[in-house]
């Protein structure tokens, strides 16, 4: 009988390692783990799990190192902005008399250096009346906003007391995002669901570089240059740190995409320190400014103008009296180089322009009339050379189905290519099937006029859509496309 037993038991074995993964064969064979008797309570199997070093993966390592860093960030906004985002209308019929009083939200952040200076998204704090950082032990601190700029959506802020143990803050190292390559490792490590789930760390790789145009839900990003990563980050992730396999900082997780499966995205981490530095200085960032409306070239553009060129960056206008227009920068002037660099994607080049130092002279290799010439220019402040918006609001309600801003502010009048001395306002929404989507209008359309009366600017604008409001008769509006001036007739719908 022993001996079938032993039979049985051998070809039992066979047949199981038949159907089992090569791994989990092996581990059936004599000698193996479980081909042995179960180690006595509180020992150690001396079999295959003697062999293995180390059962912990690489980042368990890199959790240790960057964990102590990260605080969750909590932030008290008052009553005003307690109800901000796309469900504003849903909420609007449920808000108390006087408003929702103030109340915290939160993010998080992570620690730059011993005196507990900390780096989180602007958006995380924006309106804050209270900021309160709590490191994963549980300590707690209350933290002064040292400083903010909306247009990268970095933000610093500094721990008011000294920290506890008198040993100062654990900060962690900065690396350096432009060495980082697609397929390289990304850990992401965060508060994504607040404080209950704080010091989560997710793993994946870089997916992508240099993602821009990005339509962020929450946050107006001017300057965009977004690692991508398909570690998981969620949204109480932002302002956390994204690290590579060493645990330096690469990036701060700043957005995730609703619609794409598991697809986040982070701030540069070169970009994120030179802003957070300057924020530190100074209070301030400043940028270098150009000033020309520019536009990607386009295959269609360059064989349209018999143009040799497969990339550039094509200037619409130049604003006068800019360091463009005293360097003999015109509209039609392809840029092809930056400092030597090809240069095709705007979003790219408007960052690279704003990240070199103001009063640095760069050279510029132009093509223009089927000529190469390479241009000096001497960047200024864009602070101090962007004219300021008109300090009235700008109707934020559709009429007629378009939104407008005022033509005189500098950055509307780059996005959309338009001389500085146009007037009236400017078209830059238009609703689907609304009277003006029948009428073909498109955002960067110019308007001048509304039922014979002069549009020179924003007020004019608001006066006469306050007046018109209610008619349902058609309304004549003058307007200006590209040069041309005409006439369209809109029917109010009721």
């Amino acid at each position: 009988m022993r001996a079938i037993a032993i039979q049985t038991s051998s070809w039992l074995r066979l047949v199981t390692s038949a159907w089992l993964p090569l791994g989990a064969a092996l581990l059936l064979l004599p000698g193996s783990a479980l081909s042995q008797e179960p180690a006595a309570k509180g020992g150690v199997n001396a079999g295959v799990y003697g062999q293995v070093e180390n059962v912990h993966s690489p980042f368990a390592k890199v959790a240790q190192i960057v964990s102590p860093s990260v605080v969750y960030i909590e932030v008290l906004r008052g009553q005003n902005q307690s109800r901000r985002g796309p469900y504003d209308e849903f909420f609007h019929d449920f808000t108390p008399r006087g408003g929702w009083p103030a109340r915290p939200t939160s993010g998080s952040g992570f620690v730059m250096d011993a005196r507990g200076t900390i780096m989180t998204n602007n958006h995380v704090i924006d309106g804050a009346e209270g900021v309160t950082a709590t490191f994963l032990n549980g300590d707690s601190y209350h933290c002064d906003i040292v400083g903010q700029d909306p247009r990268t959506d970095i933000a610093v802020v500094r721990i008011r007391e000294p920290a506890r143990g008198g040993k100062g803050f654990p900060a962690l190292v900065l690396g350096d995002s432009d060495e980082i390559q697609v397929g390289d490792w990304a850990i992401a490590v965060g508060n994504p669901f607040g404080e209950q789930l704080a010091g989560t760390v997710t793993v994946g790789v870089i997916s992508a570089k240099g993602r821009s145009d990005l339509n962020i839900m929450g946050a107006e990003i001017e300057y965009q240059d977004f690692i991508q990563t398909d570690a998981s980050i969620n949204l109480g992730n932002s302002g956390g740190p994204l690290v590579n396999i060493r645990g330096e900082v690469i990036g701060v997780s700043s957005a995730v995409n609703m619609q794409g499966q598991g697809i986040g995205f982070a701030i540069p981490i070169n970009l994120a320190a030179l802003v957070s530095q300057q924020l530190i200085d100074t209070g301030r960032v400043r940028r270098g400014f150009l000033g020309i409306g520019l536009a990607g070239l386009t295959r269609a553009v360059a064989e349209g103008n018999d143009w040799d060129l497969s990339a550039g960056i094509l200037i619409q206008s130049v604003v006068p009296d800019s360091p463009a227009d005293k360097a003999g920068l015109r509209p039609d002037d392809v840029i092809v180089e930056f400092e030597g660099r090809p240069v095709s994607n705007t979003s790219q080049f408007r960052l690279l322009v704003a990240s070199t130092d103001v009063g640095k002279t760069v050279q510029l290799r132009v093509f223009r009339a089927g000529k190469y010439l390479d241009l000096k220019v001497t960047l200024s402040d864009d602070a101090e050379q962007r004219p300021q918006a008109p300090q009235v609001a700008i109707p934020s309600t559709s009429w007629l189905g378009i939104q407008v801003e005022d033509v005189a502010h500098a950055p509307v009048r780059e996005q959309f290519g338009l001389a500085e001395d146009e007037r009236g306002v400017v078209i830059t929404e238009v609703e689907p099937g609304s009277p003006a989507a029948e009428q073909g209008l498109q955002p960067g359309t110019l308007i001048l006029g509304i039922v014979n009366r002069e549009v020179d600017g924003i007020e004019d604008y608001g006066t006469i859509r306050d007046e018109l409001q209610d008619r349902r008769k058609p309304i004549t509006l003058k307007i200006k496309e590209g040069g041309t001036v005409r006439y369209v007739v809109l029917r109010p719908r009721s």
